[in-house]
Order: structure tokens, then sequence, then C-alpha cells
């Protein structure tokens, strides 16, 4: 398989992901009392893009938006990127 075809076959396997997860996606962005007392904190909460903001600049680019619990892509966007920068996170 070339690496385009990979590319292709990985690409179509994170929008299933994404689009099966969808339902589930705000149940699971949550952080336990335990999570937050060890001091873990979300990267993205769930319903806004406030922690986000463009590769290229301090603004969110066009094209992203907070949908049931999850980030979309809706057209034009360019990368995007945590507005914090973090050294450990999984």
């Amino acid at each position: 398989m070339s690496k385009v075809q990979r590319l292709h076959v990985l690409l179509a396997t994170l929008f299933v992901a994404s689009a099966t997860s969808t339902a589930c996606a705000a149940t699971q962005n949550t952080l336990t009392d335990a999570e937050r007392d060890a001091g873990w904190s979300l990267l993205f909460d769930g319903a806004s893009l406030d922690g986000w903001r463009s590769y290229y600049s301090h603004e969110l680019p066009d094209g992203w938006r907070a949908e049931n619990g999850t980030l979309h892509r809706f057209g034009g966007g360019g990368d995007i990127v945590t507005r914090d920068a973090f050294a450990n996170f999984e």
C-alpha cells in the first residue's frame, strides 16, 4: 500500500471514529474529582473553542466549531493548536 493509500485509510478511519463517537463525546470529555485534584485539565471543554487558536495566529481561523461535544471543521480553516503549551499530556 502506498503512502497516499495509507493516509486515505487513516483519514477514513478517523472520520468513522469521529462520527461514531459524537453521541457519547460529551460524557467522555470529563474529569473525575481525583483527576482534577491531581492537576489534570481538559484541552477541549466540549462546548467552546476558547482554548484553541490558529497555528499561525492568536485568533481562531474560520472553519472550526464546537458541535455535539466534538471539534468540527466545516470548510477552510487551517491547523489549530491549544493556546497554552503543555509538557505532559495524554
